[in-house]
């Protein structure tokens, strides 16, 4: 399911014994994304959808999944540039950039419509590269997974080729003091999976293979560059997904451009990594709480009271912020806002409650933003809880609107449960839903 509309209502309605969770998942911020040299403008990919900010967090507009192009559980790639475009991958319609602040078009790639994407990343220039993942599909789509870049906020131009047609890209990191450094993870399937690691020290032009080993991996293993030391280009993490099993992770650092790796860190819960500005590392998780090493991971120390942590980001004053746990479900308590940030990792300052969004994204008639995602705003606000003046437009009913009917007890009765209100809502995303797919 796409849309909140359809997979977060109708869950919280029917079935999710109230706990609140958009696309089987609690409603939670998933990345933090600063525009390049303007960071008060910030977007948040979130489980329900996009959130925007153009005033340092102080206020924040709603855009739904389907106004992006993607949908179900899957968590894409931002980048921000410098002239505002927000570049947004995929699971199904290939890489999409944002310019007017409201519509989302497929990138142009210099030889027509660029396909699947599966990461991106921007470098301390602003440049935006992409990593193309399409299979072959005979005799209508060649395969494709070059590396691509651009370098102007508008078409991304082929690179090189690291590998070979049918590879998949995990990561891409460059650099933050020298952008010609390019670090790319990925993995080919010969019969099981083979893990791939290659750095460019032309800003992709050219790519040079790293040696894979020294990494303790399992079958359904991912590798993928987290950080890169700033001042150092040579010193660079990675992490391994399912190090020793289905939830445990590993972190590893090479002070040599990716040719021999050290263990530093094991976890047995996903991790957000972050490699500071001020060369610090901080490895933080959901439930099991977070650390910091001041020595590039040869010792760590506990944050004291961290906050429950799903993502990480850092804005040029050395503020981190990260994405929170706004409430509760089992066995993690609520933070009370789904973002937060701090300077000394010691206090957290709130940055934004769920219930404080705004309003949708004001779009103008035809965009998908309007079309698709407007309707389902007053079931987002019932969802969260909103309460803005935008907010106060969904409780008031026409005048001339009839009484409701009478309903008989069950979990989608509007005297059982908070969010019943919202079920017309979740059924209008459905047959938008389902007249999207058509087409």
């Amino acid at each position: 399911m796409r849309a909140l509309g359809v997979a977060a209502l109708i869950a919280a309605l029917c079935g999710v014994g109230g706990e609140a969770a958009a696309n089987g998942r609690p409603p939670a911020g998933r990345s933090i994304t600063f525009r390049h040299g303007a960071e008060q403008h910030i977007v948040v990919g979130a489980t329900f959808g996009i959130l925007f900010s153009h005033d340092g967090g102080a206020t924040w507009q709603w855009m739904c999944e389907l106004a992006a192009f993607y949908g179900g559980e899957y968590d894409p790639f931002y980048a921000y540039a410098a002239g505002g475009e927000v570049w947004v991958t995929t699971n199904e319609q290939g890489l999409h950039v944002m310019r007017d602040g409201c519509k989302f078009e497929k990138v142009p790639s210099g030889r027509g419509v660029l396909g699947r994407v599966s990461t991106i990343a921007m470098g301390p220039d602003g440049a935006v590269y992409g990593g193309a993942a399409v299979v072959a599909m005979p005799p209508d789509e060649p395969g494709d997974s070059r590396i691509y870049k651009a370098g102007d906020g508008s078409t991304l131009a082929p690179l090189s080729t690291p590998g070979e047609v049918g590879d998949w890209w995990e990561s891409i990191r460059v650099a933050p003091s020298d952008a010609q450094r390019v670090y790319l993870s990925g993995f080919r399937i010969r019969g099981e999976r083979q893990h791939l690691l290659f750095a460019s020290s032309d800003g992709g032009a050219t790519f040079q293979p790293r040696p894979a080993t020294g990494f303790m991996t399992t079958p359904g293993s991912a590798i993928d560059f987290v950080g890169v030391a700033p001042g150092e280009p040579d010193v660079v993490y990675a992490r391994v997904q399912q190090e020793r099993d289905a939830a445990s992770q590993g972190l590893y650092r090479s002070d040599d451009g990716g040719q021999t790796w050290t263990r530093i860190l094991s976890s047995n819960e996903s991790m957000s990594v972050l490699v500071r500005h001020n060369g610090d590392v901080i490895a933080a998780t959901l439930r099991l709480g977070s650390q910091v090493s001041h020595d590039r991971g040869a010792t760590w120390q506990p944050l004291a009271s961290p906050p429950h942590i799903h993502c990480l980001a850092e804005n040029s004053a050395g503020e981190v912020w990260a994405c929170t746990q706004n409430y509760s479900v089992p066995a993690v308590p609520a933070d009370g806002f789904a973002l937060m940030k701090t300077t000394d990792l010691a206090t957290w300052a709130p940055v934004l409650e769920l219930k404080d969004v705004q309003e949708p994204v004001a779009c103008a008639p035809g965009t998908e933003q309007q079309r698709e995602c407007e309707p389902l705003w007053c079931g987002v606000v019932e969802y969260l809880g909103i309460k803005s003046p935008m907010a106060a437009q969904c409780a008031a009913p026409p005048v001339d609107a009839p009484p409701p009917p009478e309903t008989k007890p069950g979990c989608c009765d509007a005297g059982s449960h908070p969010l019943a209100a919202a079920a017309p809502l979740a059924l209008v995303g459905l047959v938008l839903l389902r007249r999207r797919r058509r087409r």
